[in-house]
């Protein structure tokens, strides 16, 4: 447990009067604890008095004794439920070339419990701060015909679904559809996720929600869909049965990210919405072929630079280039000394002190020496190379 935790561990338990000198005590170990920092003293007095309303609500509820979840002050204890509603919740359910039918890997038994994590199927935590979500694009993952999971792109152009390359950019997949977990069935999507983890619409719009810890959730929520997660697992513990759910809002929020649901809770639609809206993607046909590596640069007819250089003239008559030398920059700037070059957002020559210059708002940026790579053709070479 971290310095703010052991603080967090007493305070949390003080009456609701605790007096104001110790909550500005918290309060700056928070910000501390989180690199938080305001523009002003009026913003920061009036983020205090947010986290102290936060606060008093986090021990209003773990003060109960009966729940089956704890709160804590996490990283949006400065946020009103109204600005962290705003700020990192929103679902756009896209349309897709989807189906609504049985799942594709209906396991008759299914195990008990199970842990994609534990797979190494699971992609990390990420943050993805306030970007809205495109429900079925949640799903990191895919399962390829070799029965291998490949990691999908998460980005802000979330629609970037055609293909990713993974396995150092060398392995290209493409995803081929996506199939929907009929809507309110628990026992499909139980079935869904025995065979691999599942995107989910869930509603995230609980202040609770925003300061979950740790433990079972079992809300109360709404079924109001505004926000997508992952179900990689489920399982149970002390009498109940619940989904192991992988947010996006860091490894700070939650469990390392991920949060407890209950499961069977008696409600078709199921805690906060969970069994309304869910899919994950499909392969039914084979990758494309593995490009080919990109093959040296042609300086001319007989001379070339690796891939990811650039061909720079070290000696030429009358505009015919006899002597070649490779600049260790893509598509760099090669100066009119034919020594030196300069990589393209750097693209000005200042040969005389050895930088490159940005247009516009100069900035300089002094050159790093290299040695030569050796990969020249013609009469000579020169001694040295320099670029940024």
């Amino acid at each position: 447990m971290n310095a703010l935790g052991f603080l967090l561990l007493p305070l949390l338990l003080f009456p609701l009067h605790t007096c104001s000198s110790v909550n500005t005590q918290l309060f700056e170990a928070w910000c501390s604890n989180h690199g938080k920092t305001y523009s002003s003293s009026e913003e920061k007095q009036q983020r205090l008095e947010i986290f102290e309303d936060n606060y008093a609500f986090v021990t209003r509820h773990n003060e109960m004794g009966n729940s089956s979840f704890s709160l804590s002050l996490n990283a949006f204890a400065d946020l009103t439920h109204h600005e962290f509603r705003a700020s990192y919740l929103g679902l756009a359910a896209a349309p897709t070339n989807s189906d609504v039918s049985e799942p594709r890997y209906v396991a008759r038994d299914v195990p008990a419990s199970i842990d994609w994590r534990e797979k190494g199927t699971v992609t990390g935590v990420k943050d993805q701060g306030s970007c809205v979500e495109v429900l079925y694009l949640e799903t990191p993952h895919v399962k390829v015909l070799k029965g291998k999971f490949i990691e999908l792109s998460i980005t802000l152009a979330i629609f970037d679904e055609e293909q990713v390359a993974v396995d150092l950019k060398r392995h290209v997949v493409t995803i081929d559809g996506y199939k929907d977990v009929p809507a309110n069935n628990e026992k499909l999507l139980l079935q869904a996720v025995a065979a691999q983890p599942v995107s989910v619409g869930i509603c995230g719009s609980e202040r609770a929600f925003q300061f979950y810890s740790k433990g079972i959730f079992t809300g109360p929520c709404s079924t109001s869909l505004d926000h997508a997660v992952l179900i990689v697992g489920y399982g149970s513990g002390d009498g109940v049965d619940y989904w192991i759910v992988k947010n996006s809002w860091g490894r700070n929020w939650g469990k390392n990210g991920y949060i407890y649901m209950q499961r069977n809770s008696g409600n078709s639609e199921g805690i906060c919405g969970i069994n309304m809206l869910a899919s994950y993607p499909i392969k039914t046909k084979p990758n494309p072929p593995t490009p080919p590596p990109p093959g040296p640069v042609k300086c001319d007819l007989f001379s070339y630079c690796s891939a990811g250089e650039t061909c720079c003239c070290a000696r030429s008559i009358f505009g015919i280039c006899f002597s070649w030398k490779c600049c260790a920059s893509n598509s760099a700037v090669c100066c009119k000394d034919h020594r030196y070059c300069c990589p393209s957002d750097y693209p000005v020559c200042d040969t005389q002190t050895h930088m490159c210059l940005k247009t516009g708002n100069v900035t300089t940026e002094a050159f790093k020496k290299r040695g030569s790579s050796g990969k020249f053709c013609g009469w000579t070479s020169l001694a040295e190379d320099w670029f940024l």
